[in-house]
């Protein structure tokens, strides 16, 4: 029988440092490979710009469409991104100026007269560009979008709360209400058999988390608001009681309410339908608001099993809007050091990591261990993981905020 080979530690510690470097090697080469240019910003394409126009002859109706088209587009990003007060106040650049914005656009829809066209329009606006524009002009802006939110409106009158019948009118309203452009995407429920079964009505504020949660999985929404309408005769105006679900229970956030003498029930509810859809705008700007000024830096680690771990962790950062760049400082085998670059307080890029579905943890701090050997702070790192992937226990080595 041949004699097997007998492994010393001195001949050990060479083969387990070229492991160690072939590892290292190879994570590098999928770095490589997976990591593309940060993927375009939706908040800076707008799509299903329409325009109209009617001019002598066909080309110069088309040529003038084309710069209302373009108009038209920079106009409604900057509604989506500028808090409402700096929108009312902001004033439109030249067309020369929207022109060199535009990183490309397409035309889905068109149609040709002798005298007129009609066109509908996507436009896609250099990011980088428009952050400086801005900037420039003195303005705050919010450039990080929001997962879809769930919204289910409830029509209550006469103590009962109505969601799936026919004769709620509420729900009738956010139907007919068109599209809506801006950084919170709403979605709105089918009330089909399984949404019935999940939230039925009167449940708005008795609804079983689990079936709620079973809900949000199916239209791939991030939290539901419950947006209950309650009509008020006496006062002759409509109500409406927004709650938040992401919770342990239902929590109410704000009540808004729409004048209702002299309008028909419908106009009302349009009204409202609005209102509510701004609230949401509102609120969400008001949390992810940042200027060119707030530029930072934070060091994080990744912990992850293996490469397919890592190289999905930075998928998922790539998705995430509002960093401005990605630094490897190291990389082994197991764990990832990274710095990221972004803009705004810490807390609006927690925001922005949770639309990514990714968490950031505090750091352990040792008090020991805040300076090297010349006595300069260090730079704290922070725990960073996508939530598949979530430690099986986090408080052993931090707390989340």
């Amino acid at each position: 029988m041949a004699n097997r080979p007998v492994y010393t530690g001195l001949l050990y510690k060479p083969f387990q440092a070229l492991r160690t470097v072939f590892w290292t090697l190879l994570a590098l080469f999928y770095l490589a490979i997976v990591s593309p240019v940060m993927a375009d910003n939706p908040v800076f394409t707008v799509e299903g710009v329409q325009v109209d126009v009617t001019a002598s002859n066909a080309l110069e109706a088309k040529s003038k469409a084309f710069e209302q088209a373009q108009a038209d587009a920079f106009e409604i990003m900057a509604g989506r991104m500028l808090p409402e007060a700096q929108a009312q106040q902001f004033q439109m650049p030249e067309l020369s100026t929207i022109s060199l914005f535009i990183q490309d656009f397409e035309v889905t829809k068109e149609q040709l007269s002798s005298v007129r066209y009609l066109g509908t329009y996507t436009f896609r606006f250099k990011d980088e560009a428009v952050r400086r524009y801005f900037a420039g002009q003195g303005f705050e802006y919010s450039d990080v979008g929001s997962q879809p939110v769930l919204i289910l409106p409830f029509y209550q009158e006469d103590d009962q709360s109505i969601l799936w019948s026919r004769e709620n009118p509420w729900m009738s309203a956010w139907n007919n209400s068109g599209g809506f452009n801006g950084l919170v995407p709403v979605v709105l429920p089918l009330g089909d058999l399984e949404d019935v079964q999940d939230v039925g009505d009167n449940e708005a504020l008795s609804y079983r988390e689990d079936r709620l949660n079973r809900m949000l999985a199916r239209y791939n929404a991030k939290e539901a608001v419950l947006a209950i309408a309650v009509p008020d005769s006496q006062a002759g105006a409509l109500n409406i009681h927004l709650y938040r679900t992401d919770r342990a229970g239902p929590e109410l956030v704000q009540e808004l309410s729409v004048p209702a003498t002299g309008q028909s029930l419908q106009s009302v509810l349009a009204q409202g339908v609005g209102k509510v859809y701004q609230a949401l705008q509102t609120d969400w700007k008001s949390r992810t608001m940042v200027s060119a000024a707030q530029n930072n830096r934070l060091q994080v680690q990744v912990n992850f099993k293996n490469l397919g771990e890592w190289t999905d962790t930075q998928r998922a950062l790539q998705r995430v809007y509002g960093i401005n760049d990605i630094v490897l400082k190291s990389l082994t085998p197991k764990s990832a050091l990274v710095d990221l670059l972004f803009q705004g307080s810490e807390s609006r890029l927690r925001l922005a990591l949770e639309q990514a579905n990714m968490t950031l943890t505090a750091p352990q701090v040792d008090m020991a261990s805040l300076r090297d050997s010349q006595n300069r702070l260090k730079p704290l790192v922070y725990q960073l993981y996508l939530n598949r992937y979530a430690p099986a226990q986090q408080g052993s080595f931090s707390q989340r905020f």
